[in-house]
């Protein structure tokens, strides 16, 4: 990763999961009232591969954008949705040190054969970050744009209570360019 700019999620990500194979297995059983042993070991790699390539896929999201949906919840921002105290009309900018964040995301994998749609997957992502510095502006109660931002962050992949791959160590992440959130923002809680 370079230090330049946002980061995707999947940059965070291995590129092959462990266990993968496990977690289809059970999804198709889930499906069916016996286990279903008799799945080719090929077909199961070809599944796994694909499958690997679609999550990466859906995790193609920027982790700054993520992480805003943590700061939604945060006491300290709150206040901004007083309409009289900061008026919706403007924009405010808020500017967070030294602090902790975490924010999970479920990406569900849906597993087809031919033109059968099976069981839907529900996998999580838990995407922890630790702030040096973060700038938020804020309109109307909502998160419009997240600024410079510096931060390590990690992730961990799972179904269930098996985990997908070791745990990531913190990699140090920064925002040197402005990420504008999709409108309306994100709504402060």
């Amino acid at each position: 990763m370079s230090e330049e700019g946002g980061r995707k999620i999947r940059e965070l990500l291995p590129d092959r999961f462990d266990r993968l194979d496990e977690v289809i297995k059970e999804g198709l059983d889930v499906e069916s009232d016996a286990p279903r042993t008799d799945i080719p070991q090929v077909a199961l790699q070809i599944m796994q591969s694909q499958a690997t390539e679609a999550v990466r896929d859906v995790l193609d999201l920027d982790v700054f954008e993520l992480l805003a949906r943590g700061w939604t919840a945060a006491r300290e921002l709150r206040e901004f949705k007083d309409a009289k105290k900061y008026p919706p009309e403007k924009t405010y900018t808020a500017f967070l040190g030294d602090h902790d964040l975490s924010t999970e995301v479920h990406p569900v994998l849906i597993l087809t054969v031919g033109p059968l749609e099976g069981p839907r997957v529900r996998l999580t992502l838990t995407l922890t970050a630790h702030f040096r510095s973060a700038e938020l502006s804020i309109r109307d109660g909502h998160i419009i744009a997240v600024g410079a931002g510096d931060c390590t962050v990690g992730a961990q992949l799972k179904y269930k209570e098996i985990k997908l791959h070791k745990e990531l160590k913190s990699r140090s992440v920064q925002l040197s360019e402005r990420l504008q959130l999709k409108p309306p923002g994100l709504a402060i809680g």
